[in-house]
């Protein structure tokens, strides 16, 4: 499964909306205390350490440990981490109401209501290969000029792209890759489906 795929399941999890009111809360708080950009990096690196921490996703998910332990392992965990104030006590409410579950859920919410709340565009670009940095330095100038400085361009290598790119401008999809172009081919080959007699 891509991460595009990934996120999308996230987002379109039940959990989702209860994620999204944490989320509410969060972005109101940051942007009221003048710290969205601080919030953005709490959120990449607790995406980074969930990533990473087969221990925090099985911490994450246990019912068993009680509310005021994990409460207090959150707030080590935000301090171990450098994470925000107002980012810790997000872990220990969740902590609190027996909702860590709900983690990274509501961290694909924040980083899609985040954008949309900044009016930021997200440009994610699947490659084949790593860009080189002519490449990328391309790609950022043609994006600069097409979206202004409100863009945040994310770099996925997925081999099974075979060669040339996908890029997702939000919803929007332009299939550049030697896998898509082979697909349509394909398509093109087989013909249209047989008619119902």
């Amino acid at each position: 499964m891509s991460a595009s795929t990934a996120v999308s399941r996230l987002i379109l999890s039940p959990s989702a909306p209860l994620a999204r009111r944490y989320v509410e809360a969060w972005l109101d708080l940051a942007e009221e205390r003048g710290e969205m950009d601080r919030a953005q990096r709490d959120g990449a690196i607790l995406e980074d350490a969930l990533a990473h921490s087969a221990l925090l996703r099985d911490v994450l998910r246990s019912p068993r440990a009680p509310r005021d332990r994990m409460a207090k392992l959150m707030a080590a965990l935000g301090v171990e981490l450098g994470l925000a104030p107002l980012t810790i006590r997000l872990l220990m409410t969740l902590a609190e109401g027996r909702r860590l579950g709900v983690l990274p859920v509501l961290l694909a919410v924040f980083n899609v209501d985040r954008a949309a709340r900044l009016g930021e565009v997200t440009v994610r670009a699947e490659v084949a290969r790593p860009l080189t940095r002519g490449q990328k330095d391309r790609l950022e100038t043609l994006l600069k000029g097409r979206f202004g400085p409100r863009y945040r361009l994310e770099i996925v290598e997925d081999p099974a792209a075979l060669g040339g790119f996908v890029l997702r401008v939000n919803s929007q999809l332009i299939d550049a890759s030697l896998r898509g172009k082979l697909a349509h081919l394909a398509q093109g080959l087989a013909g249209p489906p047989p008619r119902a007699s």
